[in-house]
């Protein structure tokens, strides 16, 4: 009987830390297809780019030094701007993200819950009720996942219109 209890406090932490690595995860494939879009490059090469990058926070720096290079007029402001706003609030969860991902977890005896290991410095960032900040986590990203969609079809209107775009780019 103990172990399907242990069980339970493993696959509860285990969903917790899945739908944070998921939704991170639905962010940054978006990321990648405003990489895709910027670029005009194929599918290949775009993802070729982009996934060389050793960390998450380098593929963003490559986007957005793409999205300097193609949306640096004055007509392009509000695009430039959305981009850096959306790319800046993806920078801010990182650093949830990864107490999510980075904070080594260990079963606590005798409670048997998962708990940051006790032998190890905590961070700050990481809240008492992780479980709370861990769900509201998931819903931030969630919800910036369908911003990052909505302005990705957007971006790719405002290329064609402003003839930023040639003709095959962007779609292979």
């Amino acid at each position: 009987m103990t172990a399907v209890s242990e069980d339970k406090y493993y696959e509860e932490h285990a969903a917790l830390l899945g739908h944070v690595t998921l939704a991170w995860n639905d962010c940054h494939y978006m990321v990648l297809v405003i990489f895709h879009t910027l670029s005009g490059d194929s599918w290949e090469r775009a993802c070729a780019t982009f996934c060389e990058q050793n960390s998450d926070h380098n593929r963003r720096g490559i986007t957005r030094t793409l999205m300097k290079k193609v949306l640096r007029t004055k007509n392009d402001e509000p695009m430039r701007e959305k981009t850096t706003e959306l790319l800046d609030k993806l920078d801010k969860l990182a650093v949830e993200r990864n107490l999510a991902t980075h904070t080594i977890w260990r079963q606590v005896m005798p409670e048997g819950q998962v708990q940051p290991h006790p032998a190890l410095p905590r961070s700050k960032e990481l809240q008492e009720d992780f479980k709370s900040q861990f769900s509201r986590l998931t819903a931030d990203l969630r919800h910036l996942l369908r911003e990052l969609q909505r302005y990705e079809g957007g971006l790719a209107v405002h290329l064609d219109v402003t003839g930023k775009r040639l003709t095959g780019r962007g779609k292979s």
